[in-house]
């Protein structure tokens, strides 16, 4: 019998469906088992992909309709952060390996991969699907073009950044972080609105 919180090896159990009654017992509809800590998770925009990384140093894709993973991208350390375009055309993820690394979920290709001097922590897309960007360990929040591959903006902050989000129109980008601070930028002037 397995006990509670034990780590199976993932190539031993893929997938599995768990039952119970709702409000007596943990309840899911599907299970992935990891070989390590899963530090994120994250949808596809489109509803076919859930993904996670993690201390396993892997990002990995399943399909909710057949339930079978169908990506695996290592990395060479730990996987702090995963993210969706909202196109659903892209996943990335960053993490101690000091990169953001996107990938191209239809031909399994790496896209790019953007170099940072300190882990990175959060990662998001632009809801455009233009942009990314990547906030960390160095104190900043990057934004980069996804066309370009070009960094078109960079804000310092006094501490990590450790969580960021773009606004639905894409016009405002906002970082928080171990500077105890929420920071709102506007991307069409560079500058923090008022």
């Amino acid at each position: 019998m397995k006990k509670e919180n034990q780590i199976v090896p993932a190539e031993s159990v893929k997938t599995a469906t768990v039952e119970g009654e709702v409000g007596k017992e943990p309840f899911g509809i599907l299970g992935f088992q990891h070989e390590n800590c899963v530090f994120s998770i994250a949808f596809s925009h489109d509803s076919k992909y859930i993904a996670a990384g993690g201390d396993d140093k892997k990002l990995t894709v399943y399909d909710l309709t057949s339930k079978a993973q169908v990506h695996e991208f290592k990395h060479e350390e730990s996987v702090n952060s995963i993210a969706f375009s909202h196109d659903s055309k892209y996943i990335a993820a960053g993490g101690y390996d000091k990169k953001l690394t996107v990938y191209d979920l239809t031909s399994k290709a790496q896209v790019h991969e953007f170099k940072h001097k300190r882990s990175v922590h959060s990662i998001a897309f632009s809801h455009d699907s233009k942009y990314i960007a990547a906030g960390g360990d160095d104190k900043k929040l990057t934004v980069y073009d996804l066309t370009s591959k070009a960094q078109v903006h960079e804000f310092k902050h006094e501490s990590w950044v450790s969580s960021i989000a773009f606004s639905h129109d894409s016009k405002y980008i906002a970082a928080g972080g171990y500077d105890k601070k929420l920071t709102v930028y506007d991307l069409t002037s560079k500058a923090q609105p008022s």
